[in-house]
């Protein structure tokens, strides 16, 4: 991804988290990154792309791959405690909303305000489901 691409998309988080998707422009997006407008046609089709673009770290990871990361980095541990098990599973997904606050946040209101945008996700995340399913089931009856 080139230098213009990281700040555009940069810039677009920033102000679809703050301003929303639809009151925010593209020449908004041009000036917050310090590119000439015209640089974010050439770098994404249009804005939705863009907002595609945005989101796409959110969406990259399939289901299996939280579920598995979420098994190395917390679920490996020893735990005496039931509490401390839980503590841990919170900790750890507080973590990756803080650290994804903004894309959250512009998800979490595109999906409340963009009813085609809803659709896709819902779709997007009943085939990681689906698909993560056939793979325990198959694990498991193997």
């Amino acid at each position: 991804m080139s230098e213009v691409q990281k700040s555009v998309l940069k810039a677009a988080l920033k102000l679809f988290s703050s301003q929303g998707f639809e009151a925010t422009s593209t020449s908004q997006i041009a000036q917050e990154a310090g590119v000439a407008s015209g640089s974010v046609y050439k770098q994404f089709k249009n804005k939705r792309a863009l907002l595609a673009a945005v989101l796409a770290p959110l969406f990259k990871g399939t289901l299996q791959t939280a579920v598995e990361e979420l098994a190395d980095q917390t679920l490996s541990r020893q735990f005496v405690e039931l509490d401390d098990f839980i503590y841990a599973i919170v900790e750890d997904r507080f973590y990756f909303i803080q650290n994804n606050f903004p894309a959250i946040k512009l998800m979490l209101n595109q999906i409340l305000t963009n009813e085609d945008f809803r659709k896709e996700v819902i779709s997007f995340f009943e085939r990681q489901l689906e698909g993560f399913f056939i793979t325990c089931y198959r694990k498991i009856s193997c």
